[in-house]
């Protein structure tokens, strides 16, 4: 019979020309659906219960990265979490949004949702349509308040109702409500009057606490329907079973009658029935909400001695939280085989080796202006836990484990090694070495400027969106723009201990304008500084934002809904004869001044001239603007967007940008002593393509450099390095731009006949 079944399996595919193997369960089982019409067949394929199941952890919860679960089956995608930052760990390994129509939220804190917005919007360009929220009600409200720039087009997001069990065809999933038993912070008046002194110190405590309003967690008890045992063929051909009918009712479960008369059980022919595993997702934000964890039922039903319980438990409960005596206790009442998954900051695994990849190549060309990332240091994992790093996959089925293989790790030697192997690099690379030992760098070590992002739209694996830390002295740093994950990128360069030190020293935020990729990261730098101050108790001080006005509504609809941030910022509105003496006060600046650039409404270039003399220009986003020209005649530093290469000019008139060249000749005309290049395309996800010849007085920055003013001359230096170290990355790109060149030039052709023949037509008529 094997061998029988064996030849329809090759014939099949000899017809199909398939190179994969045919399940023969498949083919005998769903051949009668796949004779109906293309809605029936999809209807029935819903029926089935999924195959496989798969929980990836995709942020670890590690200092600077998210806390994300990522659930895969046949048909469904479903995401718990969504922290700033999710969506461009995504991207990078791979995980698909196409599917990703259902996301569950424990509770309403930026940390769980921050990713949320940016997140969305990539699902909606990868088409889905519809997603669905389970979590506090007031998660939902974020895409009312931030409408001004989170544009959602045809994506539908609503919220569930959580009085009634979720359920599909792949799992159904109950909503467990906990709730603190602390007293809820007021909510605040946005009065622009004087505050006494008691009532700023009372709300800095209640910074990075908990949500206002309602106090509630959300944790979900999810089980997978019960999936019937496989056919075992080897046992139907043992017993001598016939093809045909007979295997069908086998089975489903029916026991069969022989011609001969010998019965066959369908216990004795399958697998066993599985009766759909269970697993849990659990946030405790803080102590106060032990108690309702503790006393609540449906966990108690669940804390029993049936090994086939609960599998696993996902915590994205706080480590400080998870460490109390009542909070170990309660996971020892669950059975010794389930497993616990901790998504918090006790991890280390940041969830990315692109940025070390880069970096670590950067590194070789100048260790000051290429620094490496810090390391989170590794914490011991609480007993009987597993630490989620990110690609740490739980299976459900079909077979039930945990999987470390895939677990994310970092090697420094092989990213090394792949620049020695490029042709030329090693020599290239003492070559510029030498050239660099000649250079004078002697100069102020101040402004220090640190590219965070240098990316366009959204974020890919190497360019975070846009973010530009600048130091003007040891006590003292602003940021220019702030886009989604700037406070990742600070933790991955900087480590733990610096970076807390960095927010400690913030003293402003310029944001260039209202598009989403520059200020979603504002919130989490905000709530992160609050808590770096905390920590060391200082007196809370005032964070200076000079904002595009829609922005300003949001900050304070945020403070309002979700966490109370609004009592520690001076919020100015931009504008071309804006005062901002509060902040150029706050910076030591001299003068700050703006003007209206050609991008969208209410888009500003800015020029900072500091105390100490420097002169430094930022563009934002724009096309070519007389306006900045105009601004920063003779300064030190231009630091210019040039989101297209020159050979996309249209597009970048479409788009409202600048090319290389373009950018290049702004600095020209400004008398500009040096120009930096920033914010590319996405599609140059590592070096951009230049059809200009750079200058001794132009770079382009990449994600995590680090320079001072004297040390710009070394730039020009090392871009011929670059070149052999992206070598076959460029050709690709420039093969892709030929490429598209050409259907470009087809295209035009195209409509340079049918226009002629209109006109033929035309004339002739």
């Amino acid at each position: 019979m094997r061998a029988i079944f064996s030849r329809i399996v090759l014939n099949f595919e000899s017809v199909r020309g398939l190179s994969t193997k045919v399940d023969i369960n498949s083919i005998i089982m769903n051949m009668k659906p796949f004779k109906g019409s293309p809605a029936r067949n999809k209807k029935i394929k819903k029926e089935y219960e999924a195959a496989n199941f798969n929980l990836q952890v995709l942020g670890s919860g590690a200092p600077g990265a998210p806390a994300s679960l990522y659930v895969t089956s046949d048909q469904i995608r479903y995401m718990f979490n969504c922290g700033e930052g999710t969506q461009r760990l995504a991207h990078e390994h791979k995980m698909k949004l196409s599917k990703m129509e259902h996301i569950f939220i424990t509770s309403s804190s930026w940390k769980n949702f921050g990713g949320l917005p940016g997140l969305c919007l990539t699902a909606r360009d990868s088409g889905v349509t519809n997603i669905t929220l389970y979590g506090p009600k007031q998660v939902e409200e974020i895409f009312f308040i931030s409408k001004s720039f989170v544009a959602l087009g045809d994506l539908n997001v609503h919220h569930a109702d959580l009085t009634q069990p979720y359920e599909d065809s792949v799992m159904k999933v109950d909503f467990v409500i906990i709730e603190s038993n602390g007293d809820p912070p007021p909510s605040e008046d946005f009065d622009d009057g004087e505050e006494s002194e008691g009532a700023s110190v009372l709300q800095a405590k209640r910074i990075c606490q908990r949500a206002p309003g309602p106090d509630q967690s959300i944790s979900f008890i999810c089980k997978l329907h019960p999936k019937k045992g496989k056919l075992l063929l080897e046992q139907c051909e043992k017993f001598g079973v016939p093809l045909g009918p007979l295997l069908g009712k086998l089975k489903a479960g029916e026991d069969v009658i022989l011609q001969d008369g010998t019965e066959v059980k369908s216990s004795d022919v399958t697998s066993p029935n599985d009766p759909g595993p269970t697993f849990i997702v659990v946030e405790c934000p803080d102590e106060s909400f032990l108690p309702s964890l503790l006393s609540r039922p449906e966990f108690k039903k669940h804390q029993t001695d049936d090994p086939e319980a609960v599998f696993a438990i996902f915590h994205f409960t706080p480590p400080q939280v998870m460490r109390l005596p009542e909070y170990q206790e309660w996971m020892k009442l669950f059975p010794l085989s389930t497993k616990h998954i901790t998504l918090n900051s006790d991890n280390s695994c940041q969830g990315t080796t692109s940025v070390h990849r880069l970096q670590h190549k950067l590194h070789l060309l100048h260790k000051d202006i290429f620094p490496l990332p810090i390391e989170v240091p590794e914490k011991m994992a609480l007993h009987n836990t597993v630490q989620g790093n990110t690609l740490v996959k739980c299976v459900l089925r079909p077979n039930k484990g945990i999987d470390m293989s895939s677990r994310l790790l970092i090697n420094p030697q092989e990213y090394v090694q792949e620049c020695m192997d490029e042709e030329g690099f090693n020599e290239e690379l003492q070559s510029v070495q030498r050239k660099l030992l000649i250079a004078d760098t002697k100069g102020a070590v101040y402004p220090k400027i640190t590219f965070l992002g240098t990316g366009s739209c959204i974020p890919n694996k190497t360019r975070n969106v846009s973010g530009i830390l600048v130091e003007t002295s040891k006590d003292s740093c602003f940021l220019m723009d702030c886009g989604e994950a700037t406070l990742g990128q600070i933790v991955r360069l900087f480590g733990v201990e610096e970076s807390n030190s960095i927010l400690r020293k913030l003293k402003g935020v310029y944001v260039s304008h209202l598009h989403a990729d520059h200020h979603l990261g504002l919130v989490g730098v905000i709530l992160a500084r609050a808590k770096a101050l905390e920590l060391l108790d200082l007196a809370p001080s005032k964070l200076v934002l000079l904002l595009p006005q829609p922005v300003i509504p949001f900050i304070n609809n945020y403070s309002n809904i979700y966490e109370p941030i609004r009592a520690h910022l001076e919020m100015i509105r931009l504008s071309e004869d804006g005062n901002y003496d509060k902040f150029n006060s706050a910076l030591a600046i001299k003068e700050t001044k703006t003007c209206l650039v050609k991008h969208c409404n209410q888009a500003y270039g800015v020029l900072f001239e500091h105390s100490s003399g420097w002169k430094m220009v930022y563009s934002g986003d724009t096309e070519p603007c007389d306006k900045l020209i105009s601004i920063g005649r003779g300064c030190d530093l231009l630091i210019h967007e040039a989101t297209m290469e020159d050979d996309l000019r249209e597009e970048a008139r479409q788009k409202r940008h600048s090319t290389t060249s373009e950018a290049i000749e702004v600095g020209q005309k400004m008398g500009a002593k040096f120009t930096l290049l920033t914010h590319f395309s996405q599609r140059y996800a590592k070096i951009p393509i230049f059809n200009s010849k750079f200058s001794d007085s132009v770079g382009i920055a990449f994600d995590n450099m680090r320079i001072s003013l004297s040390q710009l001359q070394l730039l020009p230096i090392i871009m011929p390095s670059m070149k052999i170290m992206f070598s076959k990355y460029h050709e690709e790109m420039e093969i892709k731009t030929e490429k598209l060149d050409l259907r470009k030039r087809k295209r035009a052709k195209l409509l340079e006949q049918l226009e002629r023949k209109k006109i033929v037509k035309a004339f002739t008529s």
